[in-house]
């Protein structure tokens, strides 16, 4: 840690995780294909 600020200036992110937000989107998709495959069982 000590390393990098002696090395980097640091910045602040202010807008919201796109990753997250993706994550979240894609853990929806697999529920969803996980409750359609169950029910064509």
């Amino acid at each position: 840690y000590d390393r990098l600020t002696s090395m980097c200036a640091p910045v602040r992110f202010t807008g919201s995780n796109f990753r997250k937000e993706t994550a979240q989107e894609k853990l929806e998709r697999l529920k969803q294909l996980m409750k359609q495959r169950k029910e064509s069982l």
